[in-house]
């Protein structure tokens, strides 16, 4: 029983959800962005290039919709965390080369582009000094409720402290049920609000992050692509604050759960802890489709007239289509060439530091419960 229920709650929607993410992915980018790769304006309806996505949906189908099967196939026989761990990283990993093979077949098409293209001599690139100004991000003020949801339940443990039985559950099933406890310590009651408050001091680097993000214009229409990019982080911004809230919600349910200060039955604890993710989850993907990268898919009418500039090739500072290196730009985060966001200047070196920081956390707070 807990098979299916996990199988249709957790294991179907996550490979499902991975497999649509890999076939429109590569879509969401300005139209002058093919796998990664930048070519011009006027070659984006090219045979070639059109010839190629196509091939590249015919690839992904043909590859993924078999591989996706069989591993649920795999999962529903077998309830193995480790099969469905490894399943999904090798789905990861197989999508990962099916896109960075066709950025080298992008290459190889643009190469045969520029030899029959007359582009103009001179490059640019487009840059607006006043895109920061006025209103392009929600107020960071919204971070606040997010922050009193952690003040609340800290307060709640700090007043109900004796009340804590001795033994506090640490792991639960998919039906809700403690299967794993540890004892009453300051550390184990507090864990959850310090990770809340860790996943919430992130949320807000992201939200500064996005806000000084690389702007480049890649448009003939460079009003609209500003316009465009401007409400493009000012909707993910809400995403952001939202998605805040609501997690820093659930974890404080969870703590005064396993703290045993309110009481939730097991299927409603069960379905706020499954399906807050998944939704979080498809709101991301649903916003994604909506406004395409930097806002490209979002209708904005400014009257303006085409401009006819070739816009700065900077292709090379790409590898393969997904990772940016380029240590003579400033830039933290630049705009993703797959997918919608934004990605680390692996060229600067507090992307990595940034990197350890994000995943030594974890790792950190085990080492330090073990200690305690």
């Amino acid at each position: 029983m807990e098979t299916d229920f996990a199988f249709l709650v957790l294991y179907f929607p996550i490979v499902a959800v991975l497999l649509v993410i890999g076939f429109i992915a590569p879509f969401l980018q300005n139209e002058t962005i093919v796998f990664g790769v930048r070519i011009p304006a006027g070659e984006t309806k090219n045979p070639l290039v059109e010839q190629l996505k196509k091939h590249y949906r015919h690839t992904y189908l043909a590859v993924m919709i078999p591989y996706s099967i069989l591993l649920l196939f795999s999962l529903y026989n077998s309830y193995n965390k480790s099969v469905f761990t490894l399943g999904i990283i090798l789905q990861v990993l197989i999508t990962t080369y099916i896109y960075a093979l066709y950025n080298h077949k992008m290459m190889v098409v643009k190469s045969s582009l520029n030899k029959v293209s007359v582009q103009p001599a001179e490059q640019a690139v487009l840059i607006d000094t006043k895109f920061r100004e006025g209103k392009f991000m929600i107020p960071f003020a919204w971070f606040i409720p997010s922050l009193l949801v952690i003040m609340s339940c800290i307060f709640i443990i700090d007043k109900n402290y004796n009340k804590i039985p001795s033994v506090i559950p640490t792991r639960f099933n998919f039906a809700g049920q403690a299967i794993q406890f540890t004892a009453k310590t300051d550390f184990s009651v507090y864990l959850i609000p310090v990770i809340s408050t860790t996943v919430l001091f992130i949320f807000a680097g992201i939200y500064f992050a996005i806000k000084r993000a690389k702007q480049q214009v890649s448009s003939g229409f460079p009003e609209r692509a500003k316009l465009q990019d401007r409400r493009f982080r000012y909707l993910w911004s809400i995403y952001l604050v939202i998605t805040a809230f609501i997690l820093t919600a659930q974890f404080a349910l969870m703590s005064l759960r396993a703290d045993s200060l309110i009481i939730l039955s097991n299927k409603l604890f069960s379905a706020i802890i499954i399906l807050v993710p998944i939704s979080i989850l498809f709101g991301s993907i649903v916003l994604a489709i909506m406004t395409g990268q930097s806002g490209s898919r979002l209708k904005i009418t400014t009257g303006e007239k085409e401009i006819n500039i070739n816009v700065a090739d900077d292709t090379v500072y790409w590898k393969f289509g997904m990772f940016y290196y380029n240590p003579d730009d400033p830039a933290l985060m630049v705009p993703k060439r797959m997918g919608v966001g934004w990605s680390l200047n692996f060229g600067n070196p507090v992307s990595f530091l940034l990197l350890i920081a994000l995943f030594g956390i974890p790792f950190i707070i085990k080492i330090f419960g073990k200690i305690k």
